[in-house]
């Protein structure tokens, strides 16, 4: 924790995370989103910060079935 704050990271509740994207990218999004817990709650969480033609790079390993909509994947506005 103390060298991603050294980097000028921010840990924020979840609840804060999504407010606090939109604010700091003009409402657009994250560009890119990095998903590296394997879980399906997180994976989603990721998807729904991105902006709609941004990336989302899931290194995280998947040891059950995820269930993804492809409206979620391919028809942000």
């Amino acid at each position: 924790m103390a060298l991603a704050e050294k980097h000028g990271a921010i840990a924020l509740p979840a609840d804060q995370l999504k407010p606090a994207v939109l604010g700091a990218t003009d409402g657009r999004g994250a560009d890119s989103v990095l998903e590296v817990v394997g879980n399906e709650a997180a994976l989603t969480f990721g998807i729904d910060l991105v902006r709609p033609f941004g990336s989302v790079s899931c290194v995280g390993v998947h040891v059950k079935p995820v269930t993804l909509l492809g409206s979620d994947l391919y028809s942000k506005k």
